[in-house]
């Protein structure tokens, strides 16, 4: 018998439109969410890369700074030989010894003189050079004595280019005549060609007649790369040196230490130029560097979209343009930070290094106004150097690597070191300085080298926007807290202005002139750091009655946790930075 069934109940057509509303807005909600996820996880890989990429020119960075510091010892042996017809073993171990270049430049197995003893003789090698001089003279070096580089091809394709061109010249991959005893490594050598008189001849044929030799240098590539970058207790970057255009394997000079079973998340390849000789730098990332990612938000953040997709699709949306926007203004700051850091600090290193070999005196001995002139030119420098360091300091603040170092300061000494740095530059303008009495707060738990940077950041704005009157430091204890407060009888500030005075690069207009010098960054760093100790910097100013910056810090120190340290990886700038500079940089 057949089944009778009751017709179907028909829906109006809102209540089914209503009933698939959720569904449309659930579908659209998640792929939104989805979208979201994607373009977060493609600006975090992006701002990953430029973190990377910043720590392959650093790298680069330094490798190329170092090279440049050890041709300046070669520039000044070779004057050493200009300057005089016949140099004496004595004079050249005494030019050696005052350079201690063991010491003061890992790697580098010493300087040498080879002296060419013939030529034009028939056959491939038609002339004749011996190692001469090579200091120190230990047991490896003795090794090496009399040797003739120009026998071999790698070295004489490389001295053949320095004879020719006057320019220094770095040789291939060899194994060293001082590899006589433990473990062979990979060397080479740097040379710079000395000719008759002081000039380098015009001409090819001239600099071939008028060669003397080569002041040189042998250099063992694990030796030196240790040196370079051994103090690193957790490298981010590990990298591998070839001395070619490309990696082969056989060209290899260095290679750093691969964790086991490690795959790095970003790699790399550099192409280095060095005295006219081509190295190949492959730069992988390292775990210290990929355990300060950030990718791990990015599951997170699909998940939670998940979940409250249909509640949160509008906070979605705006939180997904507020990220993209967040992103893009961190990737533009990176970019500016890493050419600013290649395009300045590496020239700046080796006019330092240059100006450090002058005041040495290794170039003759220096007359009063020349020693004047490399004072004013030695300030200079380091005053650039104290601002590119600020913004790099900022950098590094921003990013969260920072620690705290925790232990009894006598502020009362803290205070008289830095009126020790600020006393000469008040004098320059004919302020008074003094320090008023100061005790009981000689055993303050704080970081005495973040305090030292807050109180000369403010002294050295006291002296530098005060023309006349005095400024003076204070230390004084107050129930549970210590004041450190620098007072000055400059224009002063108004309460409008205050609330501008610990932005990020911003100096104030009224009141102060932009023909000062200075980042903007001081007084940022300086609150920040007092935050990061436990303190606070409290501003009382009245505009034509000077002002008071207050460093306040708790008797009984900061809350940290247990080992005692801040929640980073690495302290802001340079903690031993000398305090000349840092009074230089310190800018409101």
């Amino acid at each position: 018998m057949p089944i009778r069934r009751p017709p179907p109940r028909r829906t109006p057509a809102g209540a089914d439109r209503g009933a698939h509303a959720p569904w449309m807005v659930l579908a659209v909600s998640l792929l939104l969410t989805v979208a979201a996820t994607l373009a977060l996880d493609a600006a975090t890989r992006d701002r990953e890369r430029m973190r990377f990429e910043n720590a392959v020119e650093a790298a680069v960075d330094r490798i190329d700074g170092r090279l440049e510091v050890y041709l300046t010892t070669l520039r000044g042996g070779a004057a050493l030989f200009a300057a005089s017809d016949s140099v004496t073993p004595e004079e050249f171990r005494a030019y050696a010894e005052r350079l201690e270049v063991q010491r003061r430049f890992p790697g580098v197995q010493g300087i040498g003189w080879t002296r060419r003893l013939a030529v034009g003789l028939p056959g491939p090698v038609d002339e004749r050079h011996a190692i001469v001089y090579l200091e120190p003279l230990d047991r490896r070096n003795r090794a090496a004595l009399g040797f003739d580089m120009y026998s071999e091809p790698v070295r004489r394709e490389a001295m053949a280019r320095a004879r020719d061109t006057g320019e220094p010249a770095l040789s291939g991959k060899v194994t060293l005549r001082q590899e006589i005893y433990g473990r062979r490594q990979a060397g080479f050598l740097l040379y710079l060609p000395v000719y008759r008189g002081d000039r380098v001849p015009a001409t090819v044929e001239a600099r071939r007649d008028s060669l003397l030799g080569f002041v040189y240098s042998p250099f063992r590539a694990d030796d030196l790369f240790a040196g370079i970058f051994g103090s690193e207790a957790a490298p981010r970057v590990r990298f591998r040196v070839y001395d070619s255009t490309g990696t082969r394997p056989e060209a290899l000079l260095h290679a750093s230490p691969r964790p086991p079973g490690h795959e790095p998340a970003f790699t790399a390849t550099r192409t280095l130029q060095v005295a006219g000789h081509p190295w190949t730098v492959a730069v992988a990332s390292q775990p210290a560097f990929e355990a300060g990612s950030t990718r791990a938000v990015v599951p997170a953040l699909a998940l939670g979209g998940v979940l409250v997709s249909g509640l949160l699709f509008a906070l979605t949306r705006a939180q997904a343009h507020r990220r993209i926007a967040a992103e893009e203004a961190n990737r533009a700051k990176s970019e500016f930070l890493a050419t600013m850091s290649h395009e300045l600090r590496t020239p700046l290193n080796a006019v330092l290094g240059h100006l450090q070999l002058l005041e040495m005196e290794i170039h003759g001995p220096l007359v009063d106004p020349q020693r004047e002139a490399l004072g004013r030119i030695g300030a200079a420098s380091r005053h650039l150097r104290g601002l590119i360091e600020e913004v790099l300091s900022f950098a590094k603040l921003e990013a969260g690597r920072i620690e705290v170092r925790i232990a009894p300061a006598d502020l009362c000494a803290l205070a008289s070191e830095v009126a020790a740095v600020i006393e000469p530059l008040a004098a320059e303008k004919a302020l008074a300085f003094r320090i008023e009495a100061c005790e009981g707060a000689d055993a303050v738990p704080t970081d005495a080298d973040k305090v030292r940077q807050i109180v000369i950041n403010l002294a050295g704005n006291a002296v530098k926007f005060t023309e006349r009157g005095e400024v003076r430091i204070q230390v004084e204890v107050r129930g549970g807290e210590v004041a450190i407060a620098v007072a000055d009888t400059g224009p002063g500030i108004s309460s409008r202005d205050q609330a501008r005075l610990f932005r990020p690069f911003e100096q104030l207009q009224s009141g102060f002139s932009r023909s000062h010098e200075g980042t903007g960054l001081g007084l940022y760093l300086s609150g920040r750091y007092a935050a990061l100790i436990g303190g606070r910097i409290e501003v009382e100013s009245q505009p034509g009655r000077g002002s008071v910056f207050t460093l306040v810090l708790p008797v009984e120190g900061p809350e940290l946790s247990e080992d005692g340290r801040g929640a980073a990886e690495e302290p802001v700038g340079d903690a031993d930075a000398e305090p000349e500079r840092s009074a230089q940089a310190g800018s409101s």
